[in-house]
């Protein structure tokens, strides 16, 4: 596997659905993650450039519920195609793996959220990334900014959201 394929499943997660937000009179605010049902399917349509590719795709999730991952107890979603991706609760990535075996690790873990989140909030994320068929470590920074609430129709329905902007990756320093 290669940096762009490791990182795509980086992307993937960071743009997993979040709670959705309540219509308010003044800017809205999500105070913390909830987690969908186990069993819950979803589609996520992914925009990538720079050092994840460029296009567009599509990944399809569902939820595990909370599961054991080496003696930890997080949240589990498994993506069509095999692998499953593991949260601590605040939504923090800690972990993918493909049958059983950890594909990436995070350590301690890659903050996609930072609860609560506002337009216009902004958050590092400084963690090391082991990607274990290559057995490399790499020590990685993002940045996220929340962009904008949003409705965005689907065939389901027409939800609120937040969009969140994360950086292309930089080894830390």
């Amino acid at each position: 596997m290669n940096l762009t394929r490791a990182f795509l499943v980086v992307a993937i997660v960071a743009v997993l659905p979040s709670v959705p937000v309540h219509a308010q009179s003044d800017a809205p605010n999500v105070e913390r993650p909830v987690w969908p049902p186990p069993g819950s399917t979803w589609t996520v349509n992914l925009k990538l450039s720079g050092s994840l590719g460029s296009g567009v795709r599509e990944a399809t999730f569902e939820s595990l519920g909370e599961v054991d991952w080496h003696g930890r107890r997080v949240m589990g979603n498994y993506m069509r195609g095999g692998a499953h991706a593991y949260f601590d609760a605040e939504r923090r990535i800690v972990a993918s793996a493909r049958d059983g075996k950890p594909i990436q690790t995070y350590h301690p873990y890659e903050a996609l959220y930072d609860w609560p989140l506002f337009t216009g909030k902004s958050w590092p994320s400084e963690f090391q990334l082991k990607i274990y068929d290559r057995n490399q470590t790499l020590d990685l920074k993002y940045a996220f900014t929340v962009e904008a609430f949003e409705e965005v129709t689907t065939p389901a329905a027409t939800f609120k959201t937040c969009r969140i902007r994360r950086t292309s990756p930089m080894i830390a320093t």
